[in-house]
Order: structure tokens, then sequence, then C-alpha cells
């Protein structure tokens, strides 16, 4: 059993995220976001904006040349104390387990005009 670490890493700034939204509203919203995940950010564009790098930072984690995985198919829920909580589907898993993955961790934080995540598999 290897004991390997991959990760992925991505800044978003907040203002971009916004005016996705004000441009394309729930297209936008519906085609990036799962249901849980806009119930959790109530709108809210830093924690949109948080949640979009940690995706960004899981699909660099798991492996960039799946680019064309759906956005949804990388969901960033929150446990009961708040912490980011990962559930994959579609291409996500596939990916997961064909590299053996045993743990993800991902941490998000975001200032007045950026949103950042890292993402963190060990294989």
């Amino acid at each position: 059993m290897s004991n390997n670490l991959t990760a992925g890493i991505d800044i978003v700034e907040i203002e971009r995220i916004q005016k996705a939204v004000d441009t394309w509203h729930d297209s936008f919203l519906n085609r990036v976001f799962t249901f849980g995940e806009l119930e959790i950010c109530h709108g809210s564009p830093a924690r949109l904006a948080g949640r979009f790098a940690a995706k960004e930072a899981v699909l660099k984690a798991l492996n960039p040349d799946i680019i064309t995985c759906n956005w949804r198919d990388i969901e960033i829920l929150a446990s009961s104390s708040g912490r980011p909580l990962l559930k994959l589907h579609g291409k996500a898993v596939y990916e997961y387990n064909r590299k053996n993955i045993m743990s993800f961790d991902v941490s998000i934080s975001h200032c007045q005009q950026y949103a950042v995540a890292m993402a963190v598999a060990q294989c």
C-alpha cells in the first residue's frame, strides 16, 4: 500500500462569481452547484466562490485531464461543524476509485475579494 499525497489548490475572485450569477442567474447556479450546495450558500457570493474554488481544487487533485467532468459531480457540502464535506458523483467517483484514493480533505477560506480552497487526496 502506498502512502502518496496529491493536492490541488484554486483561488477565485468573488466578484467573478457574482457577475456570473448576475448574468446567467439560475442557469449558472444550477449548472455548477447542487441543490445541497445552494442551500448551504444562501446566495452568498463568497460561499459560492469558495465552493467553486473547492471543486477546482478537487478536480486538480483527482486528475486535471478529466476537465470534462460535470461540475455537479464534485459536491462540497458541510459537516455539522461546518467543515467542508466532499461527495463525489459520476466521473469523479470513477477517478477516485481508479487512483485508489483512501481519503480526501478539503479546506476553504475567503476574504473580501478572494476565495481559496485546497484539496488533498491520500492514495
